[in-house]
C-alpha cells in the first residue's frame, strides 16, 4: 500500500512541477524582465528630457549619412581639448577607464575620439581624421565644418570656453548629444559610466527586442 502511494507521488510530483510551478516561475521572470525594460526606458526618457537632446547628424568621409546603428551601435565619446593643454593626458586616461568599464557592461565597444579645439587644428576634417588615426572609410566624421560642429556642441552642452579643455561630450546611438561632463572630477566620470549604461538595452533584452522596440527606447 505504502509502495503504491510512493509510486503515485513520484508520478504526480513531476506533473505538478511542469503544470504549476514552471509556468508560475516563467510568468514571474517575464514580469521582472518587463519591469526592468520599463524602468530603463523611463530612466532614458528622464535623461533625454533633462538634457534637451539636440540632433547632430553624422556622415562618412564620402559625405553619405548613416545612423550609428550601421556601425554596430557603437557609442561615440568626444574629448574636446585645447592645443597644448597639460591636463589632456589625464583626461584621456579617464576616457580609457570609462571605455574599460563600458566593455564590462555590454558586448559593444565604446569609441573614443579626441578633438582639438584650437583654431589652427580645426582648419579641415582631414586634420581631425589624422589626429585621431582613423581609417579613411571605416568610420564617420562629424557633418559640417569642424568649427561649426564645435560651436553647436558648445551651445547645446552649455560649455564655456574656460572649461572646454577638460570637457567630455557623449553622443548616443541616435546621433544626439547626450551629456557633457567635467573629465577631471571622478564623480563626473562615474556619472558618465552610469549614463552610458542607460544608452543601450541590457544584454538579455537585446536578443529579444526588435529594431523598432530598440529605436523606441531612445525616443
Amino acid at each position: 500500500m505504502a509502495e503504491s502511494k510512493l509510486k503515485k507521488a513520484l508520478i504526480v510530483l513531476p506533473l505538478a512541477l511542469v503544470t504549476i510551478v514552471f509556468p508560475l516561475a516563467a510568468v514571474y521572470m517575464s514580469r521582472a524582465g518587463l519591469m526592468d525594460y520599463k524602468a530603463r526606458k523611463a530612466q532614458m526618457r528622464y535623461l533625454a528630457d533633462s538634457i534637451k537632446l539636440q540632433n547632430i547628424p553624422l556622415q562618412d568621409t564620402a559625405g553619405e549619412a548613416y545612423p550609428l546603428s550601421k556601425y554596430e551601435g557603437r557609442v561615440l565619446l568626444l574629448n574636446f581639448y585645447k592645443d597644448g593643454a597639460a591636463e589632456n593626458e589625464k583626461v584621456w586616461s579617464e576616457m580609457l577607464r570609462v571605455q574599460t568599464e563600458y566593455s564590462k557592461k555590454t558586448t559593444q565597444r565604446l569609441r573614443l575620439l579626441s578633438l582639438p579645439v584650437g583654431s589652427d587644428s580645426l582648419k579641415s576634417l582631414q586634420q581631425f581624421w589624422a589626429k585621431n588615426e582613423l581609417p579613411d572609410r571605416n568610420w564617420q566624421s562629424l557633418k559640417g565644418r569642424p568649427d561649426q560642429v564645435l560651436n553647436l556642441a558648445v551651445e547645446n552642452c552649455k560649455l564655456g570656453q574656460d572649461t572646454l579643455g577638460q570637457s567630455l561630450v557623449l553622443f548616443s546611438m541616435d546621433q544626439t548629444v547626450a551629456m557633457h561632463y567635467n573629465a577631471l572630477k571622478p564623480e563626473e566620470i562615474n556619472r558618465m559610466i552610469e549614463h552610458i549604461a542607460l544608452l543601450l538595452p541590457a544584454k538579455k533584452d537585446r536578443k529579444k527586442l526588435r529594431y523598432q522596440e530598440e529605436k523606441e527606447l531612445y525616443q
